[in-house]
């Protein structure tokens, strides 16, 4: 089995036909965020989507929407979220969709992330925790819900990132069936 810490990236790739921004093993050195804007006082939240992607670009979802964090007066800084990852069977091919989303009553902004082709045959059942930089900015003339990443001072990232490596099938191994006198079976 493999543990990682996974980091959200500055830069993107295309895997299975979406282009996002990486989810790697090591940090980038620039901040990058996505943000939503109101004219009014708004509380900001902050929401999570996880899936495995096909090669074929189907998805599956491990975690639909899910609200895991808000901020109902201006501050920034790290706000975490545990993920109970269910054990799930993978193709070599597959790799992890991390979407993270800012809103508030302006409305909200997406930013995707994901892994290469993991060359996994199984997600084990795992508590995966994440670290996401948020910020908001709330007064009554106007609000916004942020999320950065992509550097060492905005590291947003998931620790106990789990995945077990693709094990092909063993291959059989002849044995001869018979009593020797009639001729023998080969069976694989």
């Amino acid at each position: 089995m493999v543990t990682e810490t996974r980091y959200m990236r500055n830069d993107q790739h295309t895997v299975n036909g979406l282009t996002a921004y990486k989810l790697g093993l090591t940090q980038t050195g620039a901040e990058q965020f996505v943000g939503v804007d109101y004219e009014g006082s708004a509380t900001a939240y902050f929401d999570i989507q996880i899936a495995v992607r096909h090669a074929d670009g189907t998805e599956t979802t491990l975690l639909p929407w899910t609200q895991f964090a808000f901020r109902g007066t201006s501050g920034y800084g790290y706000q975490t979220y545990n993920f109970a990852c269910p054990q799930t069977s993978l193709s070599p091919t597959d790799a992890v969709v991390v979407r993270l989303r800012a809103r508030n009553l302006g409305g909200s902004a997406v930013a995707e992330f994901i892994t290469e082709q993991l060359g996994a045959g199984q997600l084990p059942s795992a508590t995966w925790t994440f670290y996401v930089y948020t910020e908001a900015a709330i007064s009554k003339y106007g609000s916004s819900a942020i999320i950065h990443w992509g550097d060492s001072g905005h590291n947003t990232r998931v620790e106990n990132f789990q995945w077990t490596p693709y094990a092909p099938p063993a291959v059989g191994v002849p044995r001869f069936i018979g009593d020797g006198l009639a001729g023998a079976v080969i069976i694989a």
